[in-house]
């Protein structure tokens, strides 16, 4: 499973030099391969709302809707993950359950300590990678160079980088599967959680700042909404979602306080999911790119309902292997009636925010029907089972 997070922060390092580098033989356009990834081309070539209103023209997948760089980026984002998950059921360990380590325990806090830091410069390598290539890309362009203004918009664009895979991210070390996958204490998880939410809020701060200067430069006139004028629910959307991030960093400060300690961990949750699907339909990608997420979370789940008990090692890996399949299939099922509604001639500008979202809602549910399957019918570990 150690390996299987490397290679995703290695396709994720990769990602955006390699997607400007296929421009000649992929369709990759848009902000982070928004266009490329969701079907999004030139507004010139078609008659629809969206290429009247010179949005976007609805280009065909070439398979259930997906165009080949979704293909691409699906297989590349989703094997390490189903691979780790193979991996972990295929692995017999001596102990199906890590022992527990004292927090308080001198050297359980110089291994944290050493863990962490060793974590943080790889993070903030992979961060400023994130952050740089795109900028680079942004401040090469003429647009760019027109005032302050444009400068400022092009820092708060290329910080969105950053953000979007934070929020990829952010959830999965404290899902079961990776938690026993990683053998990382509990601490040393909730560590990283803890680190790459606030880095997340960093990120999130420095691109929400810029883009509200940037739009009110305008008087804020891209918030006005019509039929016409659908497109600007991107701009709403993204409001909101910064709206529900600020509330969620305030939660996590707060935690401490006896008001909300009986109630934070039920409360974070929620407002985590109401982001991350707020998110998703504001930045459409976050279909694709939550994927692993849903999953992970998808077999933890199934790990409460199907189960009731930890299921050990073995049965959490085909679990976490299954709901990556089962997370593509909700996802596939949603992109097909995607595309059979952009096609119409009637498509409107508003609809198709609906569709990421939902997307994500069917990988959850998808991973937590394929993994309570899993875990109902896979052998369980005998040290487990109990005389009737």
């Amino acid at each position: 499973m150690r390996t299987a997070v490397l290679c995703l922060l290695l396709v994720s390092a990769l990602y955006e030099p390699l997607r400007n580098s296929l421009w000649r033989v992929l369709e990759v356009g848009g902000v982070g391969g928004v266009g490329g990834l969701c079907n999004l081309g030139n507004p010139g070539t078609c008659s629809s709302l969206a290429g009247r209103t010179q949005n976007y023209c609805f280009i065909p997948g070439i398979v259930a809707g997906f165009t080949s760089m979704a293909i691409l980026v699906l297989i590349l984002w989703t094997l390490p993950m189903f691979l780790g998950g193979v991996r972990m059921a295929a692995t017999k360990t001596a102990s199906e359950e890590m022992e527990p380590q004292d927090e308080g325990d001198e050297m359980t806090q110089v291994t944290l300590r050493c863990g962490t830091d060793g974590f943080t410069m790889l993070w903030n390598g992979l961060s400023a990678l994130w952050f740089v290539v795109p900028l680079a890309y942004f401040l090469a362009d003429p647009f760019f160079h027109q005032g302050i203004l444009n400068i400022i918009l092009g820092v708060a664009v290329a910080a969105a980088f950053p953000l979007s895979w934070h929020l990829s991210f952010v959830a999965l070390p404290l899902s079961s599967p990776l938690m026993l996958g990683l053998k990382l204490s509990r601490p040393s998880l909730m560590a990283i959680h803890k680190f790459l939410g606030f880095r997340s809020a960093f990120w999130g701060a420095l691109h929400v700042t810029g883009e509200i200067m940037w739009l009110a430069r305008s008087g804020f006139e891209n918030l006005s909404l019509s039929d016409a004028k659908g497109e600007n629910l991107l701009y709403i959307l993204g409001l909101a979602a910064a709206g529900i991030f600020l509330t969620h960093v305030l939660v996590a400060l707060a935690r401490r306080q006896s008001w909300l300690r009986p109630y934070f961990k039920e409360t974070h949750r929620v407002i985590a999911v109401l982001l991350l699907i707020t998110a998703t339909a504001h930045w459409w990608p976050f279909a694709f790119f939550l994927l692993p997420a849903a999953a992970a979370y998808g077999a933890s789940t199934a790990e409460r309902v199907a189960w009731g008990a930890e299921g050990g090692q073995q049965r959490m890996g085909a679990a976490l292997a299954s709901a990556v399949m089962g997370g593509l299939l909700g996802l596939i099922v949603v992109w097909v009636f995607r595309q059979e509604y952009m096609q119409r001639p009637s498509a409107g500008l508003m609809i198709p925010f609906l569709f990421p979202p939902a997307a994500l809602v069917a990988e959850f549910l998808g991973a937590l029907g394929a993994a309570s399957l899993t875990l109902v019918f896979f052998p369980r570990p005998q040290g487990l089972l109990t005389d009737c």
